[in-house]
């Protein structure tokens, strides 16, 4: 679909931490500190929300492409979590700030109620521009270099037949952390021996391409709260939400359905305001829909899914969901075959480094916590799920080795892929771009996705995929004499 990932995302408008970004500086990427990256988050931002207060305002902006609203509909979901913090200590923040850790009310790239997806913002706009052009359904199969190891185009297929199309100046590749890989190792850039292996001829050899690869490893926790205190299926489906969504771009169907506000925390040590541990609450659960679309969707094993949402298939629920925000793992993408048309191979390789499980279960035991709160109990009556997972209940109720367990059979992709075309210095042997996302080992391409991240950032990757782009195309505009 046009927009990519931003036409069927939650549509959560974070940036991620201070500290993201002046690690990667440190990493060796001069000029993405924050300090420097900063004022590409305010350009494309058109901010419509509501400010926690006046000082937020000093890190919103109007007048960009990207539409960013607060919520237009909230539950007891909300004002509960406000409570909560207060009873664990932690501050309300604007999850978009510098300052990140606390709770944070969520922002969404809605406009008036509507999904403001990246060609919705960047592209319909100058859709009738003669300096652009946009070919639907074409699938690129390759890059095309000359002798010189030179980008001097694209090849592709456009309703079966083989096609090229030439650059002039520079070819730009935004396919995303899976596809952007796939697409320089089809072309000759990648590991020498993985290329070898699928009969593709080296091109340049660039070990660092489709490795590195980072998530956001996710799970979800459920509850059954008071009934009129969350989201059901008939608050979704009912006339009335639907006629208040036709007419007035109101209510539940305006929003990013369930999900009202997330928590940053730190809680694995180091910088304190950098945080590792994201609780996304949530006023519904899976058990919504009783696995008609959302177990297809995420691909759960339904008798996985019965063991854990059945005992809600009657109720509401509260769903907190704790996210990894910083693994140390890394997986990596791979050819299946020299053929294009076949999809990558992605191992994302969850909890390969032991402190991304340790850090996983003191998530689920702050999760556990904040649904054990007396402001949750009062408000919403909550009780957490009491059927323990079938596979894993013979380590006993609430040991490490129970969540162990727990966490690898329903970990979740939050499909925020991240860094399979590492931007780093030369001496960084798994490196693909400079700093200047220039491809190595080649000449005039240049890579603009969220594959460049170094270390994901510490948030929804949208954002700060944004932000990427934006600076990309100053440096474009840079390096061939045009002002910015």
């Amino acid at each position: 679909m046009m927009g990519g990932n931003t036409g069927m995302n939650g549509m959560v408008y974070v940036r991620g931490n201070r500290n993201d970004y002046d690690n990667w500086a440190n990493m060796g990427n001069h000029g993405w500190d924050y300090d420097s990256i900063f004022h590409y988050f305010l350009k494309s931002e058109n901010f419509k929300g509501t400010l926690l207060s006046p000082a937020d305002g000093a890190h919103h902006s109007t007048g960009g492409p990207v539409s960013v609203e607060s919520r237009r509909t909230i539950t007891a979901v909300t004002p509960t979590m406000i409570e909560v913090a207060a009873e664990l200590g932690y501050p309300i923040v604007d999850g978009t700030g510098p300052e990140q850790i606390g709770m944070a009310p969520l922002y969404t790239t809605t406009r008036d109620g509507v999904r403001a997806s990246a060609s919705e913002n960047f592209l319909r706009p100058i859709i009738h521009k003669p300096n652009l052009r946009v070919t639907a359904k074409a699938f690129v199969t390759k890059v095309l270099f000359d002798k010189k190891k030179r980008a001097v185009g694209v090849e592709y297929d456009f309703k079966g037949k083989r096609r090229v199309v030439l650059a002039r100046k520079e070819v730009i590749l935004s396919a995303g952390a899976l596809n952007t890989p796939k697409l320089l190792m089809l072309s000759g850039v990648g590991p020498p021996q993985h290329l070898t292996e699928m009969g593709i001829p080296v091109v340049a050899p660039v070990e660092g391409v489709g490795g590195n690869l980072m998530d956001h490893a996710n799970i979800y926790l459920t509850w059954r709260v008071r009934k009129g205190t969350s989201t059901s299926l008939w608050d979704l489906v009912s006339p009335k939400t639907i006629l208040d969504y036709l007419k007035n771009r109101r209510g539940l169907l305006s929003d990013t359905i369930g999900l009202e506000c997330n928590l940053f925390v730190n809680i694995g040590g180091g910088e304190p305001s950098w945080s590792d541990m994201q609780l996304s609450i949530a006023s519904l659960s899976y058990a919504i829909d009783r696995g008609l679309l959302l177990v297809p969707a995420v691909d759960m094993k339904p008798e996985i899914y019965n063991n854990l949402y059945e005992e809600f298939f009657n109720d509401e629920t509260l769903t907190i969901n704790p996210c990894l925000l910083r693994p140390k793992s890394r997986g990596s993408v791979r050819l299946a075959s020299s053929n294009p048309f076949d999809n990558p191979v992605a191992d994302i390789n969850y909890f390969d480094h032991p402190d991304d499980m340790k850090l996983m279960i003191k998530g689920v035991r702050l999760a556990i916590k904040i649904g054990n709160t007396e402001a949750v109990k009062r408000n919403m009556g909550a009780e957490f799920q009491t059927k323990l997972l079938s596979p894993c209940k013979h380590h006993g109720a609430d040991t490490d080795e129970y969540w162990e367990c727990f966490i690898r059979y329903t970990v979740q992709s939050i499909w925020h892929y991240a860094g399979t075309a590492k931007m780093a210095p030369k001496k960084d042997p798994m490196g693909v771009v400079s700093e200047r996302l220039r491809v190595r080992g080649v000449h005039g391409l240049r890579v603009v996705d969220a594959s460049i991240m170094p270390l994901v950032a510490t948030s929804n990757t949208m954002a700060p995929t944004y932000m990427i782009a934006e600076k990309a195309s100053d440096m474009i505009k840079q390096d061939w004499g045009y002002p910015t």
